[in-house]
């Protein structure tokens, strides 16, 4: 099997949140940034790790990043919030976990096969298909 992409993010609650709409990944939690070192992270030097920095802190996380890199560490950092907050979310210091709580988990992947093909929702509608969890 093809091992997972971890996924790091400061906050232990993000963490959990986001395994559960995204169980495709590792997810796991620094606590803070100067808990991301070679020492602590080598466990999983082998892995492809993927950084979720909360927004505005980008720069920090893409510095550590390149220290880890001259490490041997696969390792890059996500721009996604800095991407699709707002600026009320900015204000607001939105993180992962508030954006994916704006969702439902098992909705949300019905929601993105609705936008890429509408007739999906029509499909729904007209046979009144209601969701297992």
């Amino acid at each position: 099997a093809v091992p997972k992409e971890i996924i790091i993010l400061e906050s232990e609650k993000t963490a959990i949140i986001a395994s559960i709409y995204l169980p495709q990944f590792i997810w796991m939690a620094c606590g803070g940034l100067t808990m991301l070192n070679a020492k602590v992270m080598e466990p999983i030097k082998d892995f492809s790790i993927i950084l979720y920095p909360d927004l505005n802190a980008k720069d920090k996380w893409e510095t550590k990043a390149t220290e880890l890199k001259k490490n041997g560490f696969r390792i890059t950092v996500s721009s996604l919030l800095d991407t699709i907050a707002s600026n009320d979310e900015r204000s607001d210091g939105l993180d992962l976990a508030d954006l994916l709580l704006k969702t439902d988990p098992i909705q949300s992947p019905i929601r993105r096969m609705i936008k890429k093909n509408p007739n999906i929702k029509t499909l729904i509608e007209c046979l009144d298909l209601q969701l297992a969890i």
